[in-house]
């Protein structure tokens, strides 16, 4: 088992004069299990839409869709434990902006300084094989600690993309709903096998 990620460390306010509203820095949601290790897959999403999120609630909407992807051929994750073979398989998720704690959209600067405090910290010690970005928010994050990935406004996220950054592929696709899982499950069928 990997070790567990450190939250109580966010400096991304230290040098502004203050913190947005609607930030909280550090932020105090905590996920357990600890990431897996090795890292397979570690997802990247948007922002934990408040103390109840993917890891601790399961009608979570972002767990109930992933669920429904990773379900699916070739991948057939089998219910009702879905988070231990979640881990099992070698996957984690975590949130762009852990930082921001409402259910709307963080702000791309708000994502931005999240991912420089937190973010990058996570990919440092995860060092997954392959990082799914789900969405224009968490890529608008990664860029800020990943270089050699596209402007978040030049990807079309229902056809997704999948590139190499050193040793790791990327897959940038969009976040599973109800309406937009099945580009979710394209992209990962094409690109992780």
């Amino acid at each position: 088992m990997g070790s567990p990620i450190d939250f109580k460390y966010c400096a991304g306010w230290v040098n502004h004069a203050s913190t947005p509203v609607g930030v909280k820095c550090p932020p105090d949601l905590v996920y357990l299990p600890p990431p897996p290790s090795p890292i397979e897959m570690l997802f990247v999403a948007w922002n934990p839409p408040g103390s109840s999120h993917f890891w601790n609630n399961s009608t979570d909407n972002l767990r109930k869709h992933l669920r429904w992807v990773l379900s699916q051929e070739p991948f057939v994750f089998k219910e009702p434990d879905f988070l231990g073979e979640f881990q099992n398989r070698g996957c984690y998720l975590v949130h762009a902006a852990r930082c921001w704690a409402d259910s709307a959209w963080p702000p791309v600067e708000v994502a931005q300084t999240c991912a420089r405090a937190l973010l990058g910290k996570d990919l440092q010690a995860m060092q997954p094989k392959t990082l799914c970005i789900l969405g224009k928010i968490p890529l608008y994050a990664a860029r800020e600690v990943i270089a050699g990935l596209p402007h978040p406004e030049a990807v079309s996220y229902q056809k997704g993309c999948c590139i190499a950054i050193g040793d790791m592929r990327v897959i940038i696709t969009v976040l599973p709903h109800y309406y937009d899982r099945k580009y979710t499950l394209e992209a990962l069928r094409q690109w992780w096998t």
